[in-house]
């Protein structure tokens, strides 16, 4: 990053360099239910969006939707809001450079050409646009009812081909990873927003969990395929290590209407799942 775009960006407040997915209601679980499974799955399952009668994801790759507000942006768009059933303060924050590396992108609010959508192969598209693009686009009408551009979105699709499985994006759970991938494929620093300390236990015992079934799977492969360890982990102790909770019920009202994840981090006021990981496993040496 050159020194210009640095002291543009130093007083921004606007701007952050972590990425949130939002989880909402959906049937009878809970947003915090969602964040629960979704660790407990250790990967994201894409989706296409659906609202109302159509699916808001366009093309053929199901997408996981983002926003690149800053965590206090997003807990003000939450609170306005104030439908649990859309949209609740619990999710996920991604280092946005690591998540733009991995092949998520910035959705593209609508095109120069007229919001033309038609039906290809059983799938939606738009025209003027390539299918590896398809997934990005907003349907943007300024003027009437579909103006979204205030939620900054971002979405992440199989496109970079780093899943097995177009409907699965990897996180802790690295089993989905496509071959050699799995061992570089780390998004850490990954923090979850959950509201209190019991919600913050019980993922990181989630968490702990991974990697205890990943040190025990770990000699039971080293023995068996001494040469191939890397290539076939279970889940990748450096994205469990690498991940972080911010406890929102920690924050005063006050702290909330200013708060980053930057700041959580550099202030220390982060639940670190490795400190855990340290009081239950000694170091595993690699066996090189």
């Amino acid at each position: 990053m050159s020194d210009l775009v640095r002291k543009m960006k130093k007083d921004r407040d606007d701007l952050t360099d972590y990425i949130i997915h939002g989880t909402r209601h959906y049937g009878s679980q809970s947003s915090f239910d969602i964040l629960h499974s979704i660790v407990q799955d250790g990967f994201f399952r894409c989706g296409w969006s659906h609202r109302g009668v159509r699916d808001t994801v366009l093309g053929h790759k199901p997408a996981v939707c983002f926003t690149e507000m800053p965590l206090w942006g997003f807990l003000h768009y939450v609170a306005v809001r104030n439908d649990p059933t859309k949209i609740h303060s619990y999710g996920i924050a991604f280092p946005r450079m690591k998540l733009f590396e991995a092949g998520a992108r910035p959705v593209i609010y609508g095109t120069t050409l007229e919001p033309e959508e038609v039906q290809e192969s059983g799938r939606m598209i738009v025209k003027g646009l390539p299918e590896s693009e398809q997934y990005r686009y907003v349907l943007t009408r300024i003027n009437e009812k579909n103006d979204w551009t205030h939620e900054r979105e971002w979405r992440w699709a199989n496109w970079r081909s780093h899943s097995t499985e177009d409907s699965i994006q990897p996180l802790w759970n690295i089993q989905h990873a496509a071959p050699l991938r799995a061992h570089y494929f780390n998004l850490h620093f990954v923090v979850l927003i959950v509201h209190s300390n019991e919600q913050a236990n019980l993922l990181t015992d989630i968490l702990v969990r991974h990697f205890e079934v990943e040190q025990i799977d770990f000699a039971t492969r080293m023995v068996a395929n001494p040469d191939e360890w890397i290539e076939h982990r279970l889940f990748s102790p450096d994205m469990i290590r690498g991940t972080g909770i911010l406890v929102l019920n920690e924050f005063t009202e006050a702290e909330k209407k200013d708060l980053t994840i930057e700041a959580a981090i550099t202030a220390k006021r982060i639940h670190l799942v490795n400190d855990e990981v340290n009081s239950r496993f000694p170091p595993v040496l690699p066996p090189f």
